[in-house]
């Protein structure tokens, strides 16, 4: 109900379907793919509700004749850290989109090509004002899956560059933050410094 108060519509399947939470499954529990696909939201949910009623057993004075063992209390501290991470990550991604949507921003596109390694992107610089330093972000086409971070370098012809200015329209490599995705199907684009 809280995060329905300030935009989002169903963060319970959100988390549910999160990429911690999977692979908390995977990791944890043990689940392959498939297992972890048919897992109903409601079940996502039965070691949080366990704790639950875990909590108001001890708060009302009753006293739990079957405690954790310290593997099940392991394991539980891996599935509150998950939830924890989905959570995370579904509020940063719902606070990139607002920002991409309501602020101002420049649209570079497309990589040209994507170096992991180097957390390095290739796109064309569009006339567009780029330097160190500048937020930069990365969305999926439908627009619902974004994420921003910071640009670490800028080479152009093997040459490490203090800036790219408005009037150049040059092939760039981009050095970003490990909060950058790298994907030829992704859309890249920065955030003017005033920003």
């Amino acid at each position: 109900e809280i995060f329905q108060n300030i935009g989002f519509s169903n963060i319970t399947a959100g988390i549910a379907k999160s990429e911690s939470i999977e692979k908390y499954f995977r990791v944890v529990e043990g689940l392959d793919d498939v297992d972890i696909k048919r897992k109903s939201e409601e079940s996502t949910y039965e070691i949080l509700m366990d704790l639950i009623e875990r909590r108001n057993l001890i708060a009302h004075g009753l006293e739990s004749d079957n405690l954790l063992s310290l593997e099940i209390l392991h394991s539980y501290t891996k599935y509150i850290q998950a939830l924890l991470q989905g959570i995370f990550n579904i509020v940063q991604n719902k606070l990139a989109i607002d920002r991409i949507e309501n602020t101002k921003h420049h649209v570079l596109g497309r990589p040209i090509n994507t170096y992991k390694k180097k957390y390095v992107i290739g796109l064309n610089s569009q006339h567009i004002l780029i330097e160190p330093g500048m937020e930069i972000y990365a969305k999926n086409a439908k627009g619902d899956r974004c994420h921003i971070g910071k640009i670490i370098s800028i080479m152009h012809d093997g040459v490490e560059q203090e800036y790219i200015g408005e009037g150049d329209d040059w092939e760039v490599g981009i050095a970003v933050s490990e909060e950058i995705p790298l994907s030829k199907n992704l859309e890249y684009g920065v955030f003017p410094k005033d920003n």
